[in-house]
C-alpha cells in the first residue's frame, strides 16, 4: 500500500495498464462486473503508482451511491456492541458518519477495505483486528496525518495508536493461574485461525508462560474450534463436542481449558456435560474475557476483566480529538488486568 501521488491520474492509471478509463472506474467502483485478473492488474498498478480512487467525489455523479445501508440493534450488555454505540453516538453528535468494514478474517478482503476507507478519504481509522500487513498499513498512514487506532489488539508494530488490553498478558495470566493450581496438562481453545495476529498473540502468551513453568507445548492441546476436521458450518457445540472427545482420548487428556471466550465457554460446558464429566472437579475452564454471560453460566467461569470502562474513556477522548480537529495523542498503556475466580477452576484431582 503505497504513499497517495497527487499527480496520477485515472488517465494515467488507464494507460499503464493498457484499458480505457472506464474500465478502470469500473474496477475500482464496482470490481464484480470486471474479470478477476483485469481487477487485479488494475489494483496492482494503482497501489504501484501510488493512486487512490476518489469514491465520494464520483458518487456526486449520481442519484445513488452503490451502498447497502444496514441497521442492527446492538445490545448494550455485549461489550463489542457497548464500544460500536460509543463510537456511533459520539460520530452522530459531531455531524460525521460511520463507515463499517467487515474483513472476516481475510486478508484479501482487509486489504480491499483499507483501501476503501482511503478512497472515502475517512478523518480517522479504528481497527478492532488487523494482520501484520494491516498493522504496518495503519502506522504509514497515520504517520500522514490520518489518526489511527486499535482496539482490542496489542499491535506488533509500536507506533500504531492501540487501546485495550494486552492479549499475550491476558493469556498468560490466564495460563499461570492454573499452573499455580498444580495444572501440567492445559489445553488452549479459540475461535479463529492461529495465522491471525490477534489469535497469534494470546497463543504465544500461553505457550510462554508452559515455557516458563518448564512445560513443553502439545499440538494436540491447541485448537481452533473454526479449524476443526468437521464440516465449518456445523455448530459451534457440535465443533466444541469434537475438539473435547479428541483431547480426552489422548493418553493424558487435559485437566485444564483456556477458552478465548465465554461462548465457546458456554458450548464446552454442554460438551463435557453431555461426556458427564464435571466442572471444576474433573475439568477445570479458564475465559480470557470477562463478561457478563460467564458470570451468569452455572458453574460461573473464572475470567480475565479487561477493565472496558478505561477503554472507552480513553477512546472517547480519542474520538472528540478527531472531531474537533486537534493532533491525535497516542493514547496510554494497556488496560489494567484483573483475575476473577469463580467456580470453574480448581486445582486437578489426584
Amino acid at each position: 500500500m503505497s504513499v497517495k501521488n497527487p499527480h496520477i491520474t485515472m488517465y494515467d492509471l488507464a494507460k499503464a495498464c493498457g484499458v480505457s478509463q472506464s474500465t478502470v472506474s469500473r474496477a475500482l467502483r464496482n470490481p464484480g462486473k470486471i474479470s478477476p485478473a483485469t481487477c487485479s492488474k488494475i489494483e496492482k498498478a494503482a497501489s504501484e503508482l501510488g493512486y487512490v480512487y476518489n469514491y465520494a467525489a464520483s458518487s456526486l455523479t449520481v442519484k445513488k451511491t452503490k451502498i447497502l445501508g444496514v441497521m442492527h440493534t446492538l445490545r448494550i450488555y455485549l461489550e463489542f456492541g457497548q464500544t460500536i454505540s460509543l463510537i456511533c453516538r459520539m460520530a452522530a453528535e459531531n455531524g460525521y458518519e460511520v463507515v463499517f468494514e467487515l474483513t472476516d478474517g481475510s486478508l484479501e478482503w482487509e486489504e480491499r477495505a483499507f483501501l476503501r476507507l482511503r478512497q472515502l478519504k475517512v478523518s480517522g481509522v479504528i481497527c478492532f483486528d488487523a494482520s501484520f500487513n494491516l498493522q504496518d498499513a495503519l502506522r504509514r498512514e497515520q504517520e500522514k496525518g490520518t489518526p489511527c487506532l486499535m482496539l482490542w489488539q496489542t499491535p506488533a508494530h509500536a507506533g500504531v495508536n492501540f487501546l485495550g488490553a494486552d492479549m499475550h498478558k491476558v493469556s498468560h495470566l490466564a495460563t499461570n493461574q492454573l499452573l499455580k493450581l498444580g495444572h501440567k496438562r492445559i489445553a488452549f481453545l479459540i475461535a479463529g485461525a492461529f495465522d491471525l495476529a490477534m489469535v497469534r498473540t494470546r497463543w504465544q502468551g500461553y505457550l510462554d508462560a508452559l515455557s516458563e513453568a518448564g512445560i513443553a507445548p502439545d499440538e494436540a492441546l491447541s485448537h481452533s474450534l473454526l479449524m476443526t476436521p468437521s464440516n465449518s458450518k456445523e455448530p459451534l457445540l457440535q465443533r466444541a463436542r469434537l475438539v473435547m472427545d479428541n483431547m480426552l482420548a489422548l493418553s493424558e487428556p487435559p485437566t485444564a481449558v483456556v477458552v478465548a471466550n465465554s461462548l465457546i465457554g458456554a458450548c464446552l460446558l454442554n460438551a463435557l456435560k453431555d461426556l458427564r464429566l464435571r466442572v471444576p472437579e474433573d475439568i477445570s475452564i479458564m475465559c480470557l474475557h470477562n463478561d457478563l454471560l460467564a458470570s451468569t453460566l452455572i458453574p460461573n467461569l473464572s475470567s480475565i476483566d479487561h477493565n472496558i470502562g478505561y477503554t472507552h474513556h480513553e477512546l472517547e477522548l480519542f474520538l472528540q480529538h478527531i472531531f474537533d480537529g486537534k493532533p491525535v495523542t497516542k493514547p496510554g498503556n494497556a488496560t489494567p488486568l484483573t483475575l476473577i475466580m469463580r467456580d470453574s477452576c480448581a486445582p486437578p484431582q489426584m
